[in-house]
């Protein structure tokens, strides 16, 4: 189970989508394997640990996406830094469009949640589907736990200077960092006292897949408009960013609730495997897109392990049906 979870974090989030690329192992092997090495200290780490503590304080989905914003500050805001970006990748366009004290909002609300959603709750919910008697079962003990977070803490701090020292214009001020931290503690807190039984399904087993087929395919277009053309689009015809950050926000609460209020409480490998589809179906288009554009090299090998991947969890789930998950 720990190996899948290296697998898919970061496979999804980073090698899926172009911003970590399979091709550097045969153009610069070296830096594809130090960049691997950052990338399962933050995010295997990251999505592991946040499985622990749901399952802890038996807790659902609401907790662990709050905790997946709060890896996300983490990551873009404290890490990497891509919260304070003037201009240039990732950020674009928005580092003008929604930038404001020397943040860009859009950018840092709509990659807080992509990491939330694609970074954490998605390899979360793949690893519920081909484990379903093991979802309420600890991955660590105390001592490797420890280990697990030092790791995490380690890839941070360290992230934080190499990224100083490269990207000095993105550099951010101390309040800069006491504000984001604390935004990421509150939601720490916040996570440890919601009802464990938020966002964790409702519906009846008879509920049609499809419909969480198409929300959940709705999730990285929308991130995606947000990111990319929101400050075109919106920008040309005066729209405010905040009004923009609200909209956006709105919509991903309601694909959330929506999702919750039809996702059987039991029996329903079924209906996460058809979210979990909706979800990546955006993604294999977008590999496909930076492909043809040269953005990335060799992003379709990736498309084709995933796709791999999922057929043989497809097969998983036509085994018998155990009951739903007892928390996640």
């Amino acid at each position: 189970m720990v190996l899948l979870m290296i697998i898919m974090t970061p496979g999804i989030p980073e090698y899926m989508t172009g911003s970590s690329q399979l091709g550097d192992l045969i153009f610069s092997p070296a830096s594809f394997f130090l960049g691997l090495a950052f990338n399962i200290a933050l995010y295997s780490t990251g999505a592991i640990l946040i499985r622990e503590f749901a399952i802890k304080f038996r807790k659902g989905w609401a907790t662990i996406l709050l905790l997946g914003l709060a890896y996300g500050i983490m990551e873009e805001g404290i890490s990497v830094h891509t919260f304070f970006i003037p201009s240039g990748n990732p950020v674009g366009l928005l580092g003008l469009y929604g930038r404001f004290l020397g943040i860009d909002w859009i950018w840092a609300i709509g990659i807080s949640i992509f990491h939330a959603v694609f970074s954490i709750g998605l390899p979360i919910l793949l690893l519920s589907i081909a484990y379903p008697e093991r979802s309420g079962e600890r991955l660590l003990g105390k001592k490797s736990a420890s280990l697990v977070l030092g790791i995490y803490a380690i890839d941070v701090i360290v992230l934080n200077i190499v990224v100083n020292s490269a990207r000095p214009v993105a550099v951010p001020t101390p309040a800069d960092y006491v504000f984001f931290l604390g935004i990421a503690i509150l939601l720490v807190i916040m996570a440890r006292i919601l009802p464990g039984e938020w966002l964790s399904g409702k519906g009846e087993t008879k509920q049609g897949k499809w419909k969480f087929f198409f929300l959940g395919a709705l999730v990285f277009p929308l991130y995606s408009f947000n990111a990319f053309l929101s400050p075109i689009i919106n920008g040309r015809y005066g729209i405010s960013p905040l009004l923009d950050s609200i909209l956006f926000i709105i919509g991903n609460i309601l694909i959330a609730l929506a999702i919750a209020r039809f996702m059987p409480r039991k029996d329903n490998r079924g209906h996460k495997f058809a979210l979990a589809i909706g979800l990546l179906t955006p993604l294999f288009v977008w590999a496909e897109l930076v492909q043809v554009l040269g953005i990335a090299r060799i992003i379709t090998v990736v498309s084709l392990i995933a796709i791999i991947f999922l057929l043989k969890l497809r097969g998983l789930i036509k085994s018998p049906s155990l009951i739903g998950e007892p928390y996640i």
